[in-house]
């Protein structure tokens, strides 16, 4: 098993906190299913709160890949991008941002 920790932070157009949820998990997946597993319970949490616009930013550049560049397939993976471009279809506007966590 993978040692994981999970941050989801949503911030308005003014760059202000809004909700942050932080969390430390032993899982047997990858690392690409777990984060793209939570990007797509981030966007379900957004979309319950009606928001038209999303940006995420991820750490995962295979998911980042994935997501703006899908190709369309029945692993565990391809169904959870899938899943999620399902779910970016009902934003007014999306965007999947990459970053690299400098420390």
């Amino acid at each position: 098993k993978h040692a994981i920790e999970v941050g989801v932070v949503i911030g308005d157009n003014h760059g202000h906190l809004v909700k942050g949820l932080t969390g430390f998990e032993r899982a047997a997946f990858s690392p690409r299913i777990i984060e793209a597993f939570v990007v797509r319970e981030a966007l379900s949490w957004l979309k319950s709160w009606h928001l038209g616009h999303a940006i995420i930013m991820l750490d995962c550049m295979s998911v980042v890949h994935a997501l703006t560049q899908p190709i369309v397939d029945d692993s565990e993976f391809g169904c959870l991008i899938s899943d999620c471009l399902v779910l970016c279809s009902l934003f007014q506007h999306y965007l999947f941002v990459g970053f690299i966590w400098l420390i």
